[in-house]
């Protein structure tokens, strides 16, 4: 005690520097804890993945360290308003992605336009970039010009792995589907060390003062080991041993150890791999349960995205057929005029010509806008400052016209067929049934009568021979413990509560299958009636470009009034909108139907078509 009392009162800043140097690897020991968290989970992710039939693919619940709203607004603030808009779209372009992974928009940059595949992970987290100019005022308030050059300033053009990477990262619902799946996958982690061995240790000491002159101190260490096998059986090991000494006196020093070991072993209630692991087991299938729904939930913000892009650009083609009409009728009212002039059209015509003319301007004003209304809600639904100046690919638009209608959907019991086998909610569905019954037989067990026998064996040693043990000198025990099932109340309403349960997953599947069917038959109807639509449309379209034409030429000879040219044009201009409008429609039930069907799956290369052929076989008819 006085070398003890001494230290302490002389090394009173070196016992400060020691605790804080603690406090310090406290703090270390956390972020060590945390990256094992990290290293197993993934590890059980990956398995489970590969378990569940999906290629394995990164997921990590953790922010990059630039997110990509940080680094665009980075770089906007960087360049000044005089630069080359040119210019500041390829540094960010070149800006690239995290740095720690080497993903980036460079990679998404090399893509082939109007591929629908990406280059690196899609919807896995991975940031691309996309150009961003300067928000600038380009429309003159007072005189409006849609002829301006300035009207639509140059832009990076989004194509669909662009915005699939974007939203993946900036999406809340999505980043809330991989810590669903990262926490399912750490609550199993726990449940696998439930039947590892699990150790516990401890170190003691202390000193004190008995009575004047009389002081002491004592050190102890205790070392446990548990185990829970798969049989219900359990057993737990404990060594220990200490050290006590008298400081005055002469001085004396004792010691002891002691082992203590005991095993039991149920026999009848909660006996049995199915009983004791049944915890484990509903914890490994949550996993799976968390990997198909996120994976659902990747293909339903994939289409999601999709749809959305694929309606800008039909918003985007309306304005530009809003634009070709605007200019014909710019030329036919100058014809009108010079036919007038001439002496060959009354002037009413002129003014009928005047009239359409500027109510098609008015349309094309009206139309672009909301185009650009549209671009910036898809902005706000990517995660990207509305400042950004972002413009969809047309050449999107000319693929899927170019391609058509393209037909791999199968019949409709067919259909129906692999809508069954391959959702992956409905695959929860049906095996959450299976849940409920084994449920049932825990339930049921615990019911019974409890029966279990022990072992315990103790051997301990005293005087100056610490861990020293002689077996022949330890007590032996063994022992039979029976409970009687007189109160079951408890366990007899948690059995009722589970047949019930049990009624209810068997009524929820059968709900399930039968809208898995219903989702794929309005789907097939919805095809059918779009397909039917378009070939209506593009006869309508035909015969439109044939009546503009032809009344053109009659109203140049003075046998067509200017009305009917009007009117054609008018025609003409509906007949576009439906036409794509109905290619749209298609593209996007088609998309839907082949998601409800469960054949649609997002990988590393974007959105794939699992019956043959990626996404492009899908939007754009060019299977693999």
């Amino acid at each position: 005690m006085p070398i003890l009392s001494a230290f302490f009162t002389g090394h009173v800043g070196s016992v400060t520097i020691l605790l804080a140097s603690l406090l310090a690897l406290a703090a270390c020991n956390a972020e060590r804890y945390r990256e094992d968290a990290d290293k197993e989970v993934y590890a059980v992710i990956e398995a489970k993945q590969k378990e569940a039939g999906f290629e394995p693919a990164p997921l990590s619940i953790d922010p990059p360290e630039r997110p990509l709203r940080e680094r665009i607004l980075a770089r906007l603030a960087e360049f000044g308003a005089e630069e080359d808009v040119e210019k500041r779209l390829s540094a960010i372009m070149n800006d690239g992605g995290d740095k720690d992974t080497g993903e980036g928009g460079e990679d998404l940059a090399r893509s082939r336009r109007g591929q629908i595949r990406g280059h690196g992970p899609l919807l896995h987290g991975q940031s691309y970039v996309v150009g961003a100019g300067h928000a600038r005022d380009t429309h003159d308030s007072k005189n409006p010009d849609p002829d301006a050059p300035s009207a639509i300033p140059p832009t990076l053009k989004l194509t669909l792995p662009e915005c699939l990477g974007i939203a993946a990262e900036n999406s809340r619902e999505y980043q809330t589907e991989k810590e669903t799946v990262y926490l399912s996958a750490l609550a199993l982690t726990l449940e696998r060390h439930a039947f590892g061995n699990r150790y516990t240790g401890s170190i003691e000491a202390s000193a004190g003062q008995d009575s004047p002159g009389q002081r002491s101190g004592s050190v102890g260490a205790d070392f446990g080991l548990e185990r829970v096998l798969a049989s219900g059986a359990t057993i737990v090991l404990d060594i220990g041993a200490a050290l006590f000494r008298v400081f005055t006196g002469g001085g004396s020093d004792t010691t002891g150890s002691l082992i203590d070991l005991t095993i039991t072993q149920p026999l009848l209630r909660g006996a049995g791999k199915s009983i004791v692991q049944e915890p484990l087991t509903q914890a490994e299938r949550n996993v799976l349960y968390a990997i198909r729904s996120f994976e659902r939930a990747k293909r339903e913000l994939a289409v999601d995205i999709t749809r959305d892009l694929y309606r800008i650009l039909q918003s985007r083609d309306k304005m530009e057929n809003a634009r070709a009409n605007y200019k014909s009728l710019v030329t036919a009212r100058e014809r009108i005029e010079a036919l007038a002039n001439a002496g060959r059209t009354p002037m009413f015509q002129v003014d009928q010509a005047k009239q359409n003319e500027l109510r098609a301007r008015n349309g094309w004003i009206t139309k672009r806008q909301s185009y650009e209304s549209s671009l910036d809600r898809f902005k706000l639904k990517l995660g990207l400052p509305v400042e950004v100046e972002i413009e969809a690919d047309a050449a999107e638009l000319d693929a899927l016209t170019e391609a058509g209608l393209v037909h791999v959907v199968p019949d409709g019991l067919e259909a129906q067929r692999l809508a069954l086998r391959n959702r992956l909610d409905l695959a929860n569905t049906r095996d959450q049934v299976a849940d409920a019954e084994r449920a049932i037989k825990v339930l049921e067990d615990a019911l019974g009568a409890s029966l279990s026998v022990s072992l315990s064996t103790s051997v301990g040693n005293t005087g100056n021979k610490a861990l020293k043990f002689n077996i022949g000198d330890g007590t032996y025990l063994i022992g039979v413990n029976l409970g009687l099932p007189l109160d079951r109340k408890a366990e007899r309403n948690a059995h009722r509560a589970g047949l019930i349960a049990l009624d209810q997953a068997a009524r929820a599947l059968a709900e399930a299958e039968d809208n898995v069917k219903l989702d794929v038959r309005e789907g097939l109807r919805d095809l059918a009636k779009i397909e039917e639509s378009h070939r209506i449309q593009q006869a309508a379209l035909a015969l439109a470009e044939r009546r503009v034409e032809s009344t053109t030429l009659l109203q140049q000879a003075g046998r067509a009034s200017t009305r009917d040219l009007l009117d054609a044009q008018e025609d003409l201009l509906a007949a576009q909108d439906a036409v794509t409008t109905a290619l749209i429609d298609y593209a996007v039930a088609r998309l839907e139907l082949l998601r409800d069907m469960g054949l649609l799956s997002v990988d590393g290369e974007g959105l794939r078509y699992d019956a043959g052929g990626g996404l492009a076989g899908i939007a754009m008819g060019e299977g693999e």
